[in-house]
């Protein structure tokens, strides 16, 4: 009954989950890029059910410098690595800097729920290779999501990006399971660079 979307982007994902999926209920997105999220605001505030946060979810409570790329879904935290990844290069050159709040999730949700009494959330990250981080930021309320996505890389398209192995060991610790694989993208000879991975809670 609640979908939290993280590194909304100009809200891509809330329009798949509306006209591609049928989903009626509330989408709560985070994106914390200044320009980006005016247009992720404009989109939503045409939808009741749709609220909006200029804020990056993260690990600590603060503030911290992202990388603002060519092509806005490049955007990160973390910095492009050209060395194993060479497709995009262009798209996600690096324009500037810009300083932007990020929340724990645990310190936002008791107030979120409050707000808008959801009981059977779910979690999707799309966050350029800082999906770790908003796990670790939401450990204290993830046993109350049903279910997460999270865009996992097979090939590093960032430095110090975390990959397969460790994310799905971590998802798998915090007591989630794998349903479903979907590549986003591919190199060459069809390799996967990055799959939406959708866990649901094991019990």
């Amino acid at each position: 009954d609640c979908v939290f979307d993280v590194g909304a982007n100009v809200g891509g994902y809330g329009q798949f989950l509306r006209a591609g999926v049928g989903y009626r209920g509330l989408i709560i997105s985070f994106e914390p890029v200044t320009a980006v999220y005016q247009s992720l605001h404009e989109r939503a505030a045409r939808d009741r059910s749709w609220v909006t946060h200029p804020m990056a979810l993260g690990a600590e409570n603060g503030t911290l410098p992202i990388h603002i790329t060519k092509v806005s879904t490049f955007s990160s935290f973390l910095t492009p690595n050209h060395d194993v990844v060479s497709c995009f290069e262009g798209q996600n050159e690096v324009q500037r800097d810009e300083a932007v709040p990020v929340r724990r999730l645990d310190s936002l949700y008791p107030q979120l729920q409050a707000q808008h009494g959801f009981r059977r959330p779910f979690l999707k990250m799309d966050t350029q290779g800082f999906d770790r981080e908003v796990l670790t930021g939401a450990q204290g309320v993830l046993p109350q999501f049903i279910g997460l996505q999270s865009e996992i890389c097979f090939l590093p398209l960032y430095r110090k990006m975390p990959g397969i192995a460790e994310m799905l060991t971590l998802v798998s610790g915090l007591g989630f399971e794998v349903v479903g694989m979907y590549p986003v993208n591919r190199a060459r000879q069809e390799q996967w660079i990055e799959a939406d991975t959708v866990f649901v809670r094991r019990e």
